[in-house]
């Protein structure tokens, strides 16, 4: 995996947002992908650990004023395709009309349930505060939380046998060559997710690969950049294994993963709070 020196990181538009208001919702809904099949692998555990995923997630013990979490998990694997995934995003992404999954029919990946439909916006990702894009690293035997990813070097083919190495649709529009989340995954994400799944090889990372799971990141990120919307957008790669076991494991680290998400963004968001009240405080001093 890349490390944060590259030149490119330290040029790219950062993502420092503000503090996140989180304290007036009860409830946090994210949307959580994985992928479908590709090359040799027929199956791709990405998808296994997404659709095994539990509907309701609840605040870890050291962050108990969390809202719950409600997940979103999209009922199709998302096709290993460039193409496929620059149509679909942005629709899932839209500030209106984003589909809201029905899981009273969303049961196998197969299935043919249509899409709810949400005329309502907050501003942020449709009904969605956060997203979570799970893909497969194969060869590694860790969870990667990734960072950053990338508007160029889509050299490998995907399963429509087709590259993007020529494509100039981001650049001419003045996006920059990296887009980070606005999640410090190096930071206090990284310290709740370990001490969430303490067990578990977990780790920060700055080069999400320059495929498909760098480009459906790039694709998420560039969404909310374009439309000035926070980029509550993180990757999580996991290992190419697909026994019992390591969904298993694989399940525990995406959960980890997201309860970290929230909590930090829950923190933050009481310190500007703290922080605006101490400088009312001082303005009716003056």
């Amino acid at each position: 995996m890349g490390s944060n020196s590259n030149a490119d990181v330290l040029s790219s538009a950062s993502a420092a947002p503000p503090a996140l208001s989180i304290s007036d919702k009860e409830e946090i809904n994210i949307l959580v992908t994985g992928f479908g099949q590709f090359s040799s692998f027929s199956v791709n555990p990405s998808y296994l650990i997404a659709r095994s995923l539990p509907t309701t997630i609840y605040p870890s013990l050291q962050s108990p004023s969390c809202p719950r979490i409600t997940l979103h998990v999209h009922p199709d694997p998302v096709r290993v395709s460039y193409r496929a995934i620059r149509t679909l995003i942005p629709e899932l992404l839209s500030p209106s009309k984003t589909p809201v999954i029905n899981f009273a029919t969303a049961v196998t990946p197969d299935s043919s349930n249509d899409a709810i439909y949400s005329e309502e916006d907050d501003g942020v990702i449709g009904p969605y505060d956060a997203v979570l894009h799970i893909g497969m690293a194969n060869g590694h035997n860790y969870y990667a939380c990734e960072a950053q990813a990338h508007r160029d070097g889509y050299e490998i083919k995907d399963v429509d046998g087709e590259t993007m190495q020529k494509d100039t649709f981001w650049k001419s529009r003045g996006a920059p060559p990296i887009l980070k989340s606005a999640f410090q995954v190096d930071g206090d994400v990284w310290r709740r997710w370990k001490r969430d799944a303490p067990d578990l090889d977990l780790r920060p990372s700055f080069d999400p690969g320059h495929y498909c799971c760098d480009f459906i990141y790039y694709t998420s990120l560039y969404e909310l950049w374009r439309t000035n919307r926070e980029r509550r957008v993180i990757f999580l790669h996991v290992p190419g294994a697909t026994s019992h076991a390591s969904i298993e494991r694989g399940t525990r680290a995406a959960v980890g993963l997201i309860r970290a998400m929230v909590e930090t963004w829950e923190s933050e968001a009481e310190k500007e709070k703290k922080k605006k009240e101490n400088e009312e405080a001082g303005e009716e001093v003056k």
